[in-house]
């Protein structure tokens, strides 16, 4: 087990509105580390870990685990074919996070954390202004600033996930914010806003479970670039061409409003579903998404494999064409 307790502050001062900021290379973690930023003067700022535009922050390797706490991770990247995560990529790892912020991160996929087979446990973390860049040749589909795969399991209470974008002309199909691929993921007590990809800008799963409470998904996607679902895309058909499903369950006062698929060949401007899952909305509002087809939810099915809707205290916006697809 290694500590570190770290005040950048004694260090030289970033440009970002004097926060302090220090240059590391990348940390690899193969037992537990911890890493706590400290108050300064009484302040509470975050001391800053950073790499210089060069390289990611931290690798966790099998069996590792990552205690971060009063940390912003600022400047990682992982820029290439096969080169995930941004500032963090965990592999059959853990991470715990609390009261942590990934700001300007970078990363065709993952921008800002890539895990596989992992769990990770967030507690007020943000995610802001992160982004997903296009490189020549390599992967056929990028995206998520946060990207999980293969049976890993994200609890994330707490939090803004905002302003993350993909570059113009990047194929960002697996979304631009949370991206859950075969996996489990929790939310809780977040807004999600003003985050922009190609197929769900604000969450994207495919397979897997996902949970949605008491948080606002607002002023996603783009009505030029977004495809489908503005806000939400979820998928239950595999990269083999079978049909595993997806189970979704969005309730407990979530909000859906305001975001955008294209105008001209855009479906679901609040949420798009795909083949063969389950989708129950509970205690929800869904209102002022817009699309060329269905505003708020767009169904689609592959040969007879087709998404289930359940609403129960559902509140939906005025839309002259809510719904879309093989079940509206």
């Amino acid at each position: 087990k290694v500590v570190i307790t770290h005040d950048c502050l004694s260090l030289s001062h970033a440009s970002d509105g004097g926060d302090p900021y220090h240059l590391y290379a990348k940390t690899t973690v193969s037992g537990d580390l911890h890493v706590t930023g400290v108050k300064y003067l009484g302040k509470s700022i975050r001391s800053i870990l950073g790499y210089g535009n060069t390289g990611m922050i931290f690798d966790v390797k099998t069996g590792g685990s990552l205690y971060l706490k009063n940390i912003k991770l600022k400047n990682g990247n992982k820029f290439g074919p096969h080169q995930y995560g941004g500032a963090i990529k965990a592999n059959s790892a853990t991470i715990h996070a609390t009261n942590v912020v990934f700001h300007e991160n970078y990363a065709y996929v993952g921008s800002a954390v890539w895990a596989t087979a992992s769990q990770l446990f967030f507690e007020n973390v943000d995610f802001t202004n992160n982004v997903i860049k296009a490189f020549s040749g390599g992967e056929a589909e990028g995206g998520g600033i946060i990207r999980v795969e293969s049976s890993s399991t994200l609890e994330y209470n707490g939090g803004i996930i905002a302003n993350n974008v993909a570059n113009n002309g990047v194929n960002s199909k697996k979304g631009a914010g949370i991206s859950c691929y075969k996996s489990t993921c929790k939310l809780k007590n977040l807004s999600v806003r003003n985050n922009i990809g190609m197929l769900g800008s604000a969450i994207y799963q495919k397979i897997g479970t996902l949970k949605i409470e008491n948080s606002i998904v607002e002023n996603n996607g783009d009505d030029t670039l977004t495809e489908n679902g503005g806000a939400i895309f979820l998928s239950g058909k595999d990269d083999d061409n079978t049909f595993p499903g997806f189970d979704t369950f969005i309730n407990q006062g979530t909000i859906v409003k305001g975001n955008k698929a294209r105008n001209d060949t855009g479906n679901g401007g609040a949420i798009y579903t795909y083949a063969n899952g389950n989708l129950l909305l509970n205690n929800v509002a869904i209102k002022d998404n817009t699309a060329n087809t269905a505003d708020y939810i767009f169904t689609d099915k592959d040969n007879d494999k087709e998404p289930t809707l359940n609403f129960l205290n559902v509140t939906f916006g005025v839309s002259a064409t809510p719904f879309g697809g093989s079940c509206s």
